[in-house]
């Protein structure tokens, strides 16, 4: 979904130390190696993913502190609140909160599944 121009996508700055930290898990999650995995991460700009500021969403981290069920969460929770939109997570501990809706994955492809490109 990352390739689809359908998705409006923004992540924290921080976003491709995460990916690559979560590199294991995404080979065995997708049909991509390793090492193509590590070319979208050095990519992520050029594909469709607005990475975001710190400061662009600073003001909405208390917020997100109290509302995130993980402290690893805060800052996708902010930029969420500063975008009002929604996460694309399969985190099912993010789904605890109800101020920002969580889709997974299986949800994004069953909303598009209609959707004329």
């Amino acid at each position: 979904m990352i390739f689809d121009n359908r998705f409006e996508i923004h992540a924290p700055s921080f976003i491709k130390e995460e990916f690559l930290e979560h590199l294991n898990e995404l080979v065995t999650k997708t049909d991509l190696s390793a090492e193509e995995l590590k070319n979208i991460a050095t990519q992520m700009v050029a594909l469709n993913i607005t990475i975001n500021k710190e400061q662009e969403y600073l003001n909405e981290i208390e917020h997100a502190k109290k509302i995130t069920p993980d402290p690893d969460d805060v800052m996708y929770i902010a930029l969420a609140l500063k975008l009002s939109c929604p996460i694309w997570s399969n985190d099912k501990k993010l789904k605890e909160q109800k101020t920002i809706q969580i889709y997974n994955t299986t949800e994004l492809l069953n909303l598009t599944k209609n959707t004329i490109r």
